[in-house]
């Protein structure tokens, strides 16, 4: 549909002053005088003529023109490729085929009700008419002429070099004489003057006669490429290269506008007031429980107090990393690149063990030298390391990874808050069963060990250091983030289900401190993602 609009488009600016479109419909048209021709376009009908217009193969247009007052006879007929449109006048005849859109029916009915009709066209929009006509001729001689004229420079020239007159210098000056034309004394100077040019920028062909000749005269010659075509070549060889270059840039910086745009949108699923923070750090009610319950827990088990706060300060820990985060994938997603340290921070898995491949695409992506990119390679495929410094452009897959991180760290922080406030709120409502369930599951993963509680948060603590050294790469952040989220997941087992009960103790504790959060939503959240998660798993051991 879009080459018949444009076709209708175009042919308004070959109309005369006040001419309409009245009808008009699509198809391939056929011309059989004065000569055959096949062509696509689109069939007019306005007051005065028929008008075959399309566009050529290569530039310009085609126009045929048939006067209602000269038109004999027209007649639709239907095929299996759609309907046909046949029209004669005196000397000529046309054929439209195949057509598809448009109103033929009414094109049809138009010419027939107005075929011997004559309606006065000035005589000096025939004038522009035959005017334009010549115009378009002119200019697809221009077209043809700069298309041959590039071809002929892209075709290699050479020179033909005397080198010295040989044994028989009298047959040279007759050779030279009946190559070039020149007369005797210039062809002896020129054979004298040897070593010298005797003919510049012709063809490969044309420089191989003229050497054969030569030779066969005695001379000795030399065929060399002409220095001016060498140098105009590597000039064009040059543009040739950059213009991919700027192609490569662009295709480039258009990917990453996608992904930066796709995964900005995903990043603010997590910040939905879009204050700057993670939804689900804005506010600390496992702290607030504890405040309102802390003399019946003192009343129950005053080492229980301690145990919670260690709780407390984990989740507190583990909320600043979330947070620091979720900038960190927001500024190099807005920067749209990310620093290189290491050779282990590039995607080379997608290459197997085609090292070849991972080699060219190590040196594009990091602007390295072969040898460099090479021992790079060999590096990781030896499972050894190597260090290497650059920026590269974020990657969808690489961006993906990220956000990944990110929603895997807010659903393991919301799991462990989901069992903390169930353990806390049935032990102060006396569901001690379930409360020694919960509190052996986190005396297993160590939280209320004083040392290993300060280990883990060490490594918290270091982890969030790392995070703050803009320098170091989001690659190697993420990667220690999975690590130790990993073996909690590990450790924490049958916490990952959750029972009706204790999804009422949740309920009961956060509407006891006024949260903000809503129970169904974040039990709902940690359901989910846990089921994103075994599917997740299970594919990759049946992949």
């Amino acid at each position: 549909m879009a080459s018949y609009n444009k076709n209708l488009a175009a042919v308004v600016e070959h109309l005369d002053e006040g001419e309409t479109i009245i009808e008009s419909c699509d198809g391939t048209y056929e011309v059989k005088v004065p000569s055959p021709s096949l062509s696509n376009g689109a069939i007019i009908v306005t007051e005065h003529r028929v008008v075959f217009f399309g566009k050529k193969t290569f530039s310009g247009y085609d126009m045929q023109t048939f006067p209602l007052s000269k038109i004999s006879a027209i007649e639709m007929s239907k095929g299996f490729l759609g309907k046909s449109i046949s029209l004669k006048m005196e000397g000529n005849s046309a054929n439209v085929k195949w057509i598809q859109k448009g109103h033929p029916e009414a094109v049809v009915k138009y010419v027939r009700d107005h075929i011997g009709e004559t309606t006065a066209v000035p005589a000096a929009d025939d004038i522009k008419d035959a005017a334009d006509d010549i115009k378009d001729a002119a200019d697809d001689i221009k077209d043809a002429a700069d298309d041959i004229k590039d071809m002929a420079d892209d075709i290699e020239k050479f020179d033909v070099v005397l080198q010295s007159e040989g044994p028989r210098k009298v047959a040279v000056v007759a050779a030279v004489i009946k190559l070039t034309g020149r007369g005797l004394k210039e062809a002896k100077e020129i054979v004298d003057g040897a070593p010298g040019t005797l003919k510049e920028g012709v063809s490969e062909a044309e420089a191989t006669a003229f050497k054969t000749q030569l030779e066969q005269a005695g001379a000795r010659v030399h065929v060399r490429l002409n220095k001016i075509w060498e140098a105009e070549n590597a000039r064009k060889q040059a543009l040739e290269k950059e213009d991919e270059a700027n192609k490569k840039q662009a295709l480039k910086e258009k990917e990453n506008a996608r992904v930066k745009s796709l995964y900005q949108g995903q990043l603010k699923e997590f910040d939905k007031d879009g204050n700057g923070q993670v939804d689900v750090v804005e506010s600390d009610d496992f702290q607030s429980l504890l405040n309102m319950n802390q003399t019946k827990i003192i009343e129950i088990n005053r080492d229980y107090v301690q145990q919670f706060v260690q709780v407390s300060v984990y989740l507190k820990t583990k909320r600043g990393l979330i947070q620091r985060v979720f900038e960190l994938i927001g500024e190099v997603l807005g920067k749209g690149e990310e620093k290189v340290e290491s050779i282990y921070d590039l995607d080379l898995a997608q290459f197997g063990g085609e090292k070849l491949k991972a080699v060219e695409y190590v040196k594009e992506t990091l602007g390295i030298g072969l040898k460099e990119a090479k021992d790079a390679v060999d590096a990781y495929y030896a499972k050894a390391d190597y260090a290497v410094g650059g920026i590269i452009p974020i990657n969808e897959a690489t961006a993906q990874s990220y956000v990944d991180t990110l929603k895997d760290e807010i659903h393991l922080y919301n799991l462990l808050l989901v069992h903390a406030f169930a353990m806390v709120e049935a032990l102060v409502q006396d569901n001690m069963v379930l409360f020694y369930e919960i509190h052996q599951k986190f005396d297993d993963l160590n939280v209320f060990d004083s040392k290993h509680q300060r280990d883990v948060t060490t490594s918290l603590h270091n982890i969030n250091v790392r995070v703050n050294q803009l320098n170091v790469s989001l690659g190697k952040v993420t990667q220690a983030i999975h690590d130790l989220g990993n073996d909690i997941v590990f450790a924490i087992g049958d916490l990952s289900s959750i029972t009706q009960e204790s999804a009422r103790l949740v309920e009961s504790a956060l509407g006891s401190v006024n949260s903000s959060i809503q129970a169904n939503n974040l039990i709902s959240s940690v359901q989910i993602y846990q089921l994103h998660r075994i599917s997740k798993n299970t594919k990759s051991l049946r992949g």
